[in-house]
């Protein structure tokens, strides 16, 4: 799976985010082109940020714009996969200790899942950047050696 990370702080200081799965790579970043045109001529937005990652949270393609200076938003990102469903979520906090905290739980939680095959717990800032996290992936099983070779 893939998912296309979007987050947006309006002129009024207003948040708003958004994260999307997609089955493949190219429909994700594909997206993130789209929400990148919309973003660049929307004369609301005061900084936004965009980007595509994998299951386990690693960035694919990441773009940001607008006001960095102050960090005043934080968005603690779940991403899971139980090999029939990818929930996923994006939770905005205004303090990052918070942000944090709120990571460390899900992390806690994902750890003795026992549905779980991959996860991924993170925190980004309002221009995109890591800010910490984990993630987790089943080993794929050994094969089993053919008989008879």
């Amino acid at each position: 799976m893939f998912y296309l990370i979007s987050t947006q702080i309006m002129n009024d200081n207003t948040k708003a985010q958004s994260i999307t799965a997609y089955e493949s790579k190219a429909e994700a970043e594909s997206n993130f082109h789209s929400t990148n045109g919309a973003n660049y001529i929307s004369e609301t937005l005061k900084t936004w940020s965009c980007q595509v990652v994998d299951d386990l949270g690693t960035s694919l393609m990441k773009k940001f714009a607008g006001e960095q200076e102050s960090n005043d938003a934080y968005y603690v990102i779940s991403l899971q996969d139980t090999g029939e469903a990818n929930p996923c979520s994006i939770t905005a906090k205004d303090d990052k200790n918070d942000a944090l905290s709120t990571m460390e739980m899900t992390a806690s939680s994902n750890c003795v899942s026992e549905t779980l095959k991959s996860w991924a717990s993170f925190v980004i800032n309002k221009i995109g950047g890591r800010i910490d996290g984990y993630s987790y992936k089943q080993p794929e099983p050994e094969p089993t050696p053919n008989e008879g070779e």
